[in-house]
Parts: C-alpha cells; structure tokens; sequence
C-alpha cells in the first residue's frame, strides 16, 4: 500500500481508563502498560475550583494582561503567555506555595491512595 495510511503508525497509547476504587483494575492496568489513567479521582467540584484558581490567581495566570480565559484567541501561540520561554514551557507560579490547589491535591485522601497503591 502506498499513501499517508500506510506510514502512520498506531498510536502508543491506550483509551483505556479504570474508575477510581477498583484497585485491582488500577494495579493490572499499570503493570500491563506502564502507567494508567484513573479516572473520577476529584470531583467535578475540586477540578473546577483549580481551573478557577488557575484563571484567576495572580500567582497565576490571573497576572495576564494579554491570555483572557473567555477570549479563545488569545491563547495562540504568538501570545505572550506569563511563564518561561514564552509560553513553549510548563506555567509556573510567581510563588508555588501561595497556590491553594498543588498542596490540597497532592494531600486529596485519593492521590494518596493512589500513590501508596502504585509506589
């Protein structure tokens, strides 16, 4: 076969994810693939507050002039997007330890639960 379809390889990665309780599914599906996607960790209340958190704190990116969380279009890459690099790195906070959801996830009973399972 000849064309785009015969040189794109499957994608490495798997859909699959297990629901957060199921322990057993969560331990076969991380020794099966390496790593696995667990989902309804947080709830829909918890994910919200970081992604305001995220908008709005000025640690954040609530210290953006230019990046508006309502306006799609100033999320483009020619943005100048409040973090190193100008914005082709990870977002960091003016100051990590005034940001309430890092420490109140990785203290959340299920991210606890779910590191002590797997490491």
């Amino acid at each position: 076969p000849t064309g785009m379809a015969s040189r794109q390889r499957p994608v490495p990665c798997r859909r699959d994810t297990v629901p957060y309780g199921d322990d057993d599914a969560i331990l076969a599906a991380f020794r099966r693939d390496g790593y696995v996607v667990v989902r309804d960790v947080l709830t829909a209340s918890e994910v919200e507050a970081a992604v305001d958190e995220l908008w709005t704190s000025r640690q954040l990116l609530g210290r953006s002039d230019t990046v508006v969380r309502d306006e799609a279009s100033t999320w483009a890459s020619c943005v100048s997007w409040p973090q190193q690099n100008g914005g082709k790195n990870f977002l960091e906070s003016v100051d990590p330890f005034q940001d309430r959801t890092c420490w109140e996830f990785v203290q959340h009973p299920h991210v606890v639960h779910l590191q002590r399972l797997l490491y």
